[in-house]
């Protein structure tokens, strides 16, 4: 219960810190990063009004701002859309420990890091698709087969990397099942992917514009972002070695993973098939920004580097508060930085809601 309290309370408490040091109102504070295009795409939603929207913003998967267009009933998007990531956000504390079934682990998804900070703090789609990626993991562990799939059908409809998802369920399915199993998860979680297809090529006159716009936006070939981080003008010298840190610890996760699967643990199998899905996924993303965001995308496999790490981490209860709670602080305060730094350059005239 402490970590799910805490985890609402940091989450509130950056939204207000970065709005009194910013000076922002909760509505332009909702516009930052994609939140101006997630409340555009909700609003369009809910009016069946896409045809208006700026192409690039149809590259937005549409599971998120449809959430908040009826959580909103059409009417208010801006609450709706915060409420919905910071709970997300909250719920994954708790999820995850009970996942790795280490209470520890519920301390670092509440506090750390900075960039789950932010992205679960902001009109951004991260906190959920991570809660469906928990949430199927959750119902693989209990062979809760035709759920999972429906999780993995909804998480794709949110994020495209949550299609990686399936890859899990088909190799459990298949061992402990064989392809009736399969079956029974892939009906239960194709026909969403499916109708997003098909609604997009009946709105939209392409069932697969949300990709060919991400491609159009900014295609590079896979790690070039990486290579030329440095002649990057948006990414200073500590970004990054930030997100060279994030790369790191990810596949010390992957290889704690792997050495605790070695040892027997079979529950781990799904947990390493996602993650090293996920970070290969986004890893050889053929994006020109792909390296710039690395933070971000990484948030995917964030309760499985816990997991994996987690034999590592201190286990005598003082010891981990004194470094939970120094890596909590630094976390928001470089969170709230990010924050106010992005809002004193943010366009928010052009990207008004």
């Amino acid at each position: 219960m402490a970590p799910t309290v805490a985890a609402l309370a940091v989450r509130a408490g950056l939204i207000a810190a970065a709005c009194w040091w910013a000076g922002l109102s909760p509505g332009k504070y909702a516009l930052l990063h994609d939140g101006w295009e997630y409340l555009r795409l909700a609003r369009a939603i809910a009016h069946g009004g896409l045809a208006g929207l700026d192409p690039a913003t149809l590259r937005l998967f549409p599971g998120y701002p449809a959430s908040i267009a009826a959580l909103g009933m059409g009417q208010a998007y801006v609450w709706p859309a915060l409420a919905i990531s910071v709970l997300c956000g909250v719920a994954c504390a708790p999820l995850a420990a009970r996942l790795g079934r280490d209470g520890r682990i519920a301390w670092w998804m509440a506090v750390a890091t900075p960039s789950w900070l932010v992205y679960s703090s902001t009109v951004m789609s991260d906190s959920m698709a991570l809660l469906l990626a928990i949430a199927v993991l959750l119902l693989l562990q209990r062979r809760r087969w035709v759920w999972a799939g429906l999780a993995a059908g909804l998480a794709f409809c949110v994020r495209p990397v949550g299609a990686l998802l399936f890859v899990p369920i088909a190799i459990e399915a298949l061992a402990e099942g064989g392809t009736k199993t399969l079956a029974r998860a892939l009906a239960a979680g194709l026909p969403w992917p499916i109708l997003y297809l098909v609604g997009s090529r009946w709105m939209l006159g392409d069932a697969v514009r949300s990709v060919r716009e991400y491609t159009a936006q900014d295609f590079a070939w896979p790690l070039q972002s990486m290579f030329s981080a440095g002649r990057n003008p948006h990414m200073g010298r500590f970004f990054i070695g930030y997100n060279f840190c994030v790369l790191a610890v990810t596949w010390l996760g992957a290889i704690g993973l792997w050495r605790r699967l070695r040892a027997g643990d079979a529950s781990m199998r799904p947990f390493l098939t996602w993650h090293l899905a996920a970070a290969l996924f986004y890893l050889f993303l053929p994006s020109s920004w792909a390296f710039q965001a690395l933070d971000r995308f990484y948030l995917a496999v964030w309760p499985t580097t816990l997991i994996g790490i987690a034999p590592w981490l201190p286990r005598r209860g003082m010891l981990h508060a004194i470094l939970i709670f120094g890596i909590g602080i630094i976390s928001f305060m470089v969170a709230a930085r990010w924050l106010v730094n992005l809002a004193a350059v943010f366009p928010f005239a052009e990207r008004s809601f």
